[in-house]
């Protein structure tokens, strides 16, 4: 668990203030897909929004004389209209509770300082990484109705029908999906697999010759240091960070499976941010309730593609 610093953004008392920037510090390492994603605000738990279709090649062969130019005196033609797609998701409620009684808080374990703190902290990680899991599954959005919670579709529910690969993560697959993805002016930089997808990633690097490894610097306040990160580089030419997530693992925990997408073309839609409410105490037992609600956005079209395994 990444090391947090002391509750001081808020008071814990009554209705608390969003605990974001805290937040934020809390096993970052774990939910790599959360933590890299922009997140806007929005007022309502439904979010539409248009999605761009990128122009085919062949829409970029001009058209007029044999050399592919405008002849001169050519007639004016009825111009196209870009196509366009209306996207629509939800946002879902993720919730914890936390229970402390007076003796604990009032006990020192192990050197915490707080139980309290302690219990919030776990309860925020067990939350990112419901939110993480669910952004990384297949699963499809669903409104809420009176018996039913509201659901927010995921990576995979978001990437479109023909730039999913069923099958094998294999050369011939990773060569299709590429290209499909290269041929739309994807950017995409970052590969999320489960843990049988990265055994096939290394084969297929092992087969070639290649390395697994790429250097990086990163800055940590005024320090950089230098890291390795697990690599594949395409028949293109184009690096890709290979992310190995159990989160992903949760889903596909059978056969490999593979998410290609650049994180800036997802987004986070907050409806309500992480908020730590403070409950009527019962007894000598404080009570917390730590919720929010997040929808995912994915900004682009074929901007991201998947290798999965054929559904049985």
């Amino acid at each position: 668990m990444a090391t947090v610093n002391e509750l001081k953004s808020f008071d814990l008392v009554g209705v608390l203030d969003s605990c974001t920037d805290w937040v934020d510090q809390i096993v970052p390492e774990d939910t790599p897909f959360l933590n890299g994603l922009d997140k806007s605000d929005h007022t309502s738990n439904s979010f539409a929004w248009v999605q761009d279709i990128n122009d085919d090649l062949a829409d970029n062969v001009v058209d007029g004389s044999t050399e592919g130019g405008v002849a001169p005196g050519t007639a004016i033609q009825d111009g196209t209209k870009s196509d366009q797609t209306e996207r629509l998701n939800y946002a879902q409620i993720f919730r914890k509770f936390v229970t402390i009684t007076d003796t604990a808080e009032a006990t020192a374990v192990h050197g915490r300082k707080s139980e309290t703190e302690y219990q919030l902290e776990k309860a925020i990680t067990s939350l990112k990484n419901q939110i993480e899991s669910t952004f990384l599954s297949a699963q499809e959005k669903r409104k809420a109705t009176p018996s039913l919670t509201a659901l927010t579709d995921g990576v995979l529910a978001q990437i479109p029908a023909d730039c999913v690969v069923e099958g094998a993560i294999d050369a011939a697959n990773v060569e299709t999906l590429i290209q499909k993805l290269f041929e739309n002016g994807s950017h995409a930089d970052t590969i999320f697999t489960n843990v049988a997808g990265a055994k096939a990633f290394k084969a297929l690097v092992d087969a070639n010759g290649g390395s697994l490894a790429m250097t990086e610097f990163v800055k940590r306040g005024d320090r950089e240091f230098e890291i390795e990160r697990f690599a594949f580089t395409d028949s293109n030419g184009r690096v890709y960070e290979i992310v190995v997530s159990r989160h992903l693992n949760k889903t596909f925990p059978d056969a490999p499976a593979a998410y290609f997408f650049n994180k800036k073309d997802f987004s986070c839609v907050v409806f309500r941010d992480i908020k730590i409410v403070r409950l009527s105490k019962t007894g000598s037992t404080s009570r917390y309730l730590v919720e929010g609600e997040y929808g995912l956005r994915h900004n682009g079209r074929y901007k991201a593609g998947a290798i999965v395994a054929p559904k049985p």
